[in-house]
């Protein structure tokens, strides 16, 4: 399975497993929201994170993981969520989002 290919650019969302696992309390049952493999979490600089994992490394899979990271990464605008990083190797793919307490995109836009 070929692994993302990460430019310069790309490097510096780049995060490792073990910090976006600190954040998680180590993907404890405690932090899901909602189904899909999605936790909630907290960096060390204090930013709470909603986090993406995505175990099923099917070709489809990893080419979903791909071009989220590549077209949410370069989408900057106030009224779209923010991809703070993401971890990528042969076994697992993490996405990382800014996280949204209880509300959902049309409460951000529309208050």
């Amino acid at each position: 399975m070929e692994m993302i290919s990460i430019t310069e650019e790309w490097q510096s969302k780049a995060m490792d497993f073990e910090v976006i696992s600190q954040a998680t309390n180590f993907f404890s049952d405690s932090n899901k929201i909602g189904e899909g493999g999605f936790d909630k979490g907290r960096l060390l600089n204090g930013l709470e994170v909603a986090v993406k994992r995505i175990i099923s490394m099917t070709p489809e899979g990893i080419e979903n993981f791909d071009n989220e990271v590549r077209l949410i990464g370069l989408v900057q605008h106030i009224n779209i969520i923010r991809l703070i990083g993401f971890f990528s190797d042969e076994n697992e793919r993490i996405l990382v989002y800014e996280h949204l307490e209880n509300l959902g995109l049309n409460s951000c836009i529309f208050g």
